[in-house]
Parts: C-alpha cells; structure tokens; sequence
C-alpha cells in the first residue's frame, strides 16, 4: 500500500521549484475515522502531503544520488479545513541548498485561496554512490511522482 497524500506531480525544476495536486475524496482511508459524520482532512496530512512534494524536490535536486530524512518543520499555518471534494494545489520553492541538505518553504491552495503554508522544512542528506541505487530511486520518482518526465 503507498501512503502518498499526493495524486501526481505536475512540474518539477530541479533546484527550483515543485507542484503537485490532490483531489480530496471520500475514498480517502482517513475520513471514516475523522469526524465521519463532517469529514476533514487531518491538518496533520496536509503538512504530511507538503513534506512529501518537499522531500522529492530536494531528492530531485541531489540528482537521486541522497538519502534524505526530514530535520526541520518551522513555520506552519492552517488557514482553513480541507474537505471531501476539495482540489490541493501543491507547491514547494528551493530556499536554498547547504553541503548536507536543502531548505524548503510550501504553500497549499484551493483554487486562488492558501489552505496551509509552511515557511522552512530543512532536510540532511547522506550522499548516494551506488549507481544502481541511484537508478532504483529514479524508478521510484517516476512511479511515485505519476510518471513525471525528467
């Protein structure tokens, strides 16, 4: 089972720039239990789709040759509730990159109006040299990221 709170990846610049989106239904394995008479999407997965779309842009930007883990989580705000129905517009800027990782900042939007933002999320990496690591993430970017083209 793949626990990805994104549906698919829509741009991807390396170094720059990240968006992706989520349509938020019903089918969702969380709303039965969360608040199921009014379903919300946990503010919790919101930030959790984020850091997914942060960590491959700061993956992508390594040239999948990083192991990375998520060191950092500053800045975060939920400006509304998100539900059933609802279309996650995703997106992640590049702050800058350091010898042993990235930092990151994210927004989430409904149409034109800010779901959530966050302001920093800061990754360490560990270097990859195994080029047949290397390309097993390339093959789990293009699955994961619904065949993104890079």
């Amino acid at each position: 089972m793949r626990f990805l709170f994104y549906d698919r990846i829509l741009e991807m610049e390396p170094g720059k720039h990240a968006r992706a989106e989520k349509l938020v239904t019903l089918a969702d394995e969380y709303f039965p239990e969360h608040y199921p008479r009014r379903p919300v999407m946990p503010g919790t997965l919101i930030m959790e789709s984020l850091s997914q779309l942060a960590g491959w842009l700061n993956i992508v930007s390594w040239e999948f040759k990083a192991d990375t883990v998520m060191v950092l989580v500053e800045g975060v705000r939920i400006h509304r509730q998100v539900r059933p129905g609802d279309l996650m517009t995703l997106e992640t800027w590049m702050l800058y990159t350091h010898p042993d990782g990235s930092t990151i900042r994210g927004e989430v939007r409904s149409d034109k109006e800010i779901i959530a933002a966050v302001d920093r999320v800061v990754f360490a990496n560990r270097k990859v040299t195994d080029e047949r690591e290397i390309q097993r993430k390339r093959e789990v970017f293009r699955y994961y990221s619904g065949d993104f083209p890079l």
